[in-house]
């Protein structure tokens, strides 16, 4: 009888570990819970600048000037028939435009700098506008901001030898025919030269 009164006793204490394990645990899981997470990416903003429809951005970029290519007869509006291609002469004129074209995600600033290679003084302008002329081409800088993905300009440098001093804004007294007849008669013909760099920067 005592054996039996003992093993219902510990049936009854089993039971009650049992009971209070699966409260215990049931007490566990039983309760609010609430996550959360998110993630966030970017793409780095695209960079691409043409000059001229020429990508200036990528390696070794090669984007022509072509400043005196065209020559133009004075005022700058036919071709010149009286001189031979690609020659200079007084009387002569020509103009080159410089397209820029910003396709970058960014805001670009373009800036211009010439340099004149002009060591006979070759009694050549320069104009940006076709009314204000200079001596030097170094002068004329031009900076602009250009609009992301959208942004455009168009840079007209201008260029002419005046066939007669007095049609000169800058060498009205010191050329004559004599001038221009040394700088055609000369041994080493003279030269002229302008260097053109341009320069993109992103706007910050």
């Amino acid at each position: 009888m005592k054996k039996e009164n003992k093993l219902v006793k510990f049936t009854v204490f089993v039971l009650l570990i049992t009971i209070v394990a699966l409260v215990l645990v049931a007490g566990t899981y039983a309760k609010y819970t609430s996550e959360v997470s998110g993630a966030s990416t970017a793409t780095v903003a695209k960079w691409q600048i043409k000059a001229n429809g020429n990508d200036i951005t990528v390696e070794s970029p090669t984007v022509t000037f072509d400043l005196f290519e065209t020559v133009n007869d004075t005022g700058n509006t036919a071709i010149e028939n009286d001189v031979v291609n690609s020659k200079i002469a007084p009387g002569t004129a020509g103009k080159f435009d410089i397209k820029i074209d910003n396709l970058s995600e960014v805001t670009a600033e373009y800036e211009i700098k010439f340099v004149l290679d002009n060591p006979s003084n070759i009694p050549v302008e320069f104009s940006t506008d076709g009314t204000t002329w200079k001596t030097s081409i170094d002068t004329i800088e031009s900076t602009v901001n250009l609009a992301a993905e959208t942004g455009t300009d168009t840079v007209t440098i201008q260029w002419r030898w005046a066939f007669e001093g007095a049609n000169s804004t800058n060498f009205t007294a010191t050329q004559t025919d004599v001038t221009d007849t040394t700088l055609g008669t000369a041994k080493t013909l003279a030269t002229i030269k302008v260097t053109t760099t341009l320069t993109a920067t992103q706007v910050d």
